[in-house]
């Protein structure tokens, strides 16, 4: 009985999770697309410290943001992990990525490989 018990378990589809921290000193857009390529979500995050938890199947969390139609939100069918992070900076060039992120990883933008770096903003 054990033994049905864990298979069922073990093989249950799951929530999957990321808590994004922007560790950067510019405000940055997090994208987070699965292994399969199917889009998770994608959150503007503010500079020096800016947190967000981010999951590929509705839960007790907040899987996108405030506000959203979790009706909207079906890719949980199709995800897969390791997840791919792609950190953005405000004009659009890509700052950092990660793309072998784990499951229930804590995953900052300095911590990814990337360029480290965006244009500052345009001032008269």
């Amino acid at each position: 009985m054990s033994r049905w018990l864990f298979l069922i378990f073990a093989c249950s589809p799951l929530p999957a999770s990321l808590s994004l921290y922007n560790d950067s000193p510019f405000p940055l857009k997090v994208r987070v697309i699965g292994a399969n390529g199917a889009f998770i979500g994608e959150e503007e995050i503010a500079a020096h410290g800016g947190h967000i938890y981010m999951e590929d199947q509705i839960g007790t969390s907040d899987p996108i943001g405030e506000g959203e139609d979790p009706s909207d939100f079906q890719n949980y069918q199709y995800s897969m992990t390791p997840y791919q992070v792609f950190w953005y900076c405000p004009e659009g060039t890509l700052y950092s990525s990660c793309l072998d992120a784990a499951a229930g990883a804590t995953v900052t933008a300095n911590t990814c490989e990337g360029t480290y770096g965006c244009k500052p903003p345009y001032s008269e």
